[in-house]
């Protein structure tokens, strides 16, 4: 199913095409490539918030949060650019219904915006407010089971998912940073960090948005939000940690029989990467790769896989 697209009229920003990373194990190098001379590495992105990236039309898209301006990469489209378009805390993107769809907070109103990007140019046409949606946080997206769903954290602290197809929608827990969301094989996923104690929490929803499971990760807290993405049948779980460098961790489900499998410390792998954002996830081409902010002054976007 498609959505409606927006009205066309706003304004165009070429964007580069194509991302691919070096290869190595998850977290093993930090030597990441891009095919054109305009790398991911020479841009940067505002600490403490949300890249994202997401797999589209067989290739990768990606998206992020420079100097307070949307910064959107688009497959077939031309350089990477800023949209024109201010954003707060991050941004979301997924594939759905053949168009590319990416997500952010307007940092003026706290609406969260939703738009398609434009595959010829790369640019994000006439944005759409997600009626009586509003956050301090970037929101997520996710396409699962014919249909394009969107999490975000109300200003009232609770997470809110609607599937935007139906606006089905339901409200439920509380968190302090902006939530992860991801399809999975025959659930929903959604991870967030607790509302006063920061710890991670992962829990797989049903059709109709309800938890069949929980996990709160005891020993695993973080100051920005997660990272899900699933390969192979089996989710993954990405965050920064809050030890001094803040390190990239990344753990998958030991078993994906329901989402809410994850080990809570042992498997997790770490402690090669240090970052000033959330770590973003993506499956792509038979690995999962990540992309976030590096501690460099100038919080150098980076992007690499499995």
């Amino acid at each position: 199913m498609q959505l409606p697209r927006p009205v066309k009229g706003y304004r165009r920003i070429a964007v580069i095409a194509v991302l691919a990373a070096a290869s190595g194990g998850i977290l093993a190098t930090a030597n990441s490539t891009i095919a054109s001379a305009d790398v991911i590495n020479g841009s940067s992105v505002d600490a403490l918030t949300v890249p994202a990236i997401a797999a589209f039309n067989g290739s990768l898209a990606a998206c992020w949060v420079s100097n307070g301006v949307l910064n959107v990469t688009s497959p077939g489209a031309g350089r990477t650019g800023p949209t024109g378009i201010a954003a707060n805390g991050g941004c979301s993107m997924a594939g759905f219904g053949g168009q590319e769809y990416v997500a952010w907070t307007d940092p003026s109103s706290g609406a969260v915006d939703y738009d398609t990007v434009d595959q010829t140019t790369g640019g994000v046409i006439d944005p759409i407010s997600l009626f009586g949606a509003f956050s301090n946080f970037a929101p997520a997206l996710a396409s699962w089971n014919n249909n394009l769903y969107i999490a975000w954290t109300g200003t009232n602290g609770k997470l809110n998912v609607r599937d935007i197809t139906t606006s089905f929608q339901k409200s439920f827990e509380a968190s302090s940073a902006a939530p992860a969301l991801n399809g999975g094989p025959g659930y929903l996923e959604i991870a967030w960090l607790g509302s006063t104690n920061t710890h991670l929490n992962v829990a797989a929803l049903s059709s109709g948005l309800s938890e069949n499971c929980k996990e709160t990760f005891a020993n695993e807290t973080s100051a920005l939000s997660p990272g899900l993405t699933t390969l192979n049948g089996r989710p993954y779980l990405s965050w920064t940690g809050q030890d001094s460098l803040g390190h990239i961790n990344l753990i998958a489900d030991s078993s994906a029989s329901n989402g809410c499998a994850f080990p809570n410390s042992s498997g997790k792998i770490g402690d090669a990467y240090e970052s000033v954002s959330a770590p973003g996830l993506s499956q792509f081409n038979g690995a999962v790769w990540i992309i976030w902010g590096g501690i460099d002054k100038n919080s150098t976007l980076n992007i690499t896989k499995s």
